[in-house]
């Protein structure tokens, strides 16, 4: 019904990415079916991306072509660039029964010059592998995403669904922006010479204001990288500035200075709040001694970081004295 009511006479057709890009979901045959009578009830039409329908780890994958009573209104998009890890590979299939928008792309078709000649002899070479070419690539990315759902999971204030299909998941994670979050990430941190790229999950939707605290992430690494990519975004969300302080522990396991350790230990014992700790750490040192807290004056270096990276070299032999790093691993992050 709620679907239903944002229809309007301007409404030519529903989208649907199925499983999905970017939550993974998989579309149940119910669902499939109330998709359909929707669109026969108000003559829409029916775009099915279905590029993922081999990577389906729960549950069976329903085609739109194969809604009865809907031949007419469904169109089934398709690529190899997906199937096949052959991102960029701008082949594919317009799939309808419907012979008059089938002849109406034709002519769209027909217009279209320098088609992507690799592409094309690749598309040709990938439809002839063996049968069992999904089965081991399925194993893979179910593995793939087992370990990164656990992991993700483990981590204090996360939480990520277990998507059914495609190879993406949407965590939600204990941060007050993920653009900013993202681009942080990119531009300020480093774990052991690393930093993970996610996308910000606001991109993703119409509504503004949702996806502020989500990301998205795509499991296309081996099982390795991933437990590394994962360890990283732990470490990061620790130190990050704009993190959810209500679900995070304060210190970080990469401090070494023990002064600094203290200091942490001792906010945590006061039991700031989010609040509280938001004003303490985007506060100057000056005010930090007014304010009477702790005294991070000479012991701040780890949250300091992206302010002193940018320093002379005196900054620099700071930063190793208290963060246990070499000067050419502080460069080099």
């Amino acid at each position: 019904e709620d679907f239903e009511k944002a229809i309007t006479p301007k409404t030519k057709a529903i989208v649907v990415c199925n499983p999905n890009n970017p939550t993974g979901y998989l579309y149940s045959a119910a669902e499939m079916e109330t998709l359909k009578e929707i669109v026969i009830k108000h003559n829409l039409f029916l775009f099915a991306d279905e590029a993922y329908r081999e990577f389906c780890y729960e549950g069976t994958h329903t085609s739109a072509m194969h809604l009865k009573g809907a031949e007419q209104h469904v169109i089934l998009m398709d690529t190899i660039s997906k199937r096949y890890s052959a991102c960029g590979g701008r082949i594919g299939a317009f799939v309808t029964k419907n012979k008059e928008v089938l002849n109406t792309a034709m002519k769209f078709a027909q217009c279209r010059l320098s088609p992507p000649y690799y592409a094309q002899v690749l598309g040709e070479a990938a439809v002839d592998l063996p049968d069992n070419y999904f089965d081991t690539t399925k194993a893979e990315y179910k593995l793939r995403r087992d370990t990164l759902v656990k992991a993700l999971n483990e981590i204090d204030g996360v939480f990520c669904p277990n998507p059914g299909g495609a190879f993406y998941a949407m965590a939600k994670l204990p941060i007050d922006d993920s653009d900013t979050f993202c681009q942080w990430l990119l531009e300020e941190f480093s774990y052991n010479g690393s930093t993970v790229m996610m996308a910000p999950a606001t991109g993703f939707y119409a509504t503004p204001g949702l996806g502020k605290d989500e990301v998205r992430m795509a499991y296309v690494l081996n099982v390795e990288a991933i437990i590394a990519a994962v360890e990283c975004l732990k470490e990061a969300l620790k130190v990050y500035p704009g993190r959810n302080a209500e679900n995070l522990t304060l210190m970080p396991e990469s401090v070494k200075d023990e002064g600094l350790k203290e200091a942490y230990t001792e906010a945590n014992q006061q039991n700031w709040t989010k609040e509280e700790l938001e004003d303490y750490e985007r506060a100057s040192i000056k005010e930090r001694d007014e304010i009477g807290r702790i005294d991070f004056a000479e012991k701040r270096a780890k949250l300091e970081m992206g302010r002193l990276m940018k320093a002379d070299q005196e900054s620099l032999e700071k930063i190793a004295k208290y963060t246990g790093l070499s000067k050419d691993e502080i460069q080099a992050l």
